[in-house]
């Protein structure tokens, strides 16, 4: 009896732990410090790593992100435009300052939309891909001056799960869990 305990306890902590790394799972959104002299323009990227986006019955699948950030008053943000990457295509990239006043943004948020197309259960995974490429115009002193991003919200995709692998390691834990040695 004592052993039938002792495998139970063993279990209950294998399955807690793995609740516990399924939750580990997280996404995060960065941008590069910003490195420039007085009344230089310059780019950096926004990355956004964690996130995965799914092809739904209809054939697309549509993605926004809107992130707020915080930066040095000695910087003024004056252009967003969507990354280079094949993998990431924006149908409108919008900010606080940009061409489009009425958005109802803050001067130093940034929002990012897509549509991906492709066959019902198609993803597109967001690895630290790079979003957006930010333009900011260095003011009266230079140097170098990060970008913090303060909070980020996403619609239309979820945190990327865990792998295959380390379930079928938990599985398999859980199944030695039952495993009596007989001599």
């Amino acid at each position: 009896m004592k052993a039938i305990y002792g495998r139970l306890a063993a279990t209950v902590v294998l399955v807690f732990g793995l609740g516990q790394a399924a939750s580990a799972a997280s996404v995060t959104v960065e941008v590069q410090d910003v490195t420039g002299a007085v009344g230089e323009s310059v780019d950096v990227s926004l990355f956004v790593d964690g996130l995965t986006v799914e092809v739904g019955p209809t054939g697309s699948a549509f993605f926004d992100l809107e992130a707020v950030l915080s930066f040095d008053s000695n910087l003024t943000l004056s252009g967003v435009a969507p990354a280079s990457s094949p993998a990431v295509s924006a149908a409108g990239v919008f900010w606080g300052n940009g061409p489009f006043p009425d958005t109802g943004l803050s001067p130093s948020t940034v929002s990012f939309n897509s549509i991906y197309n492709g066959a019902s259960g198609d993803t597109f995974d967001f690895l630290n891909a790079e979003m957006l490429v930010l333009t900011f115009d260095v003011g009266a002193a230079g140097g170098t001056f990060p970008v913090e991003v303060s909070s980020f919200s996403y619609d239309g995709a979820t945190v990327v799960p865990l792998p295959a692998a380390l379930w079928l390691l938990g599985g398999g834990l859980f199944a030695l869990s039952f495993y009596r040695r007989r001599r």
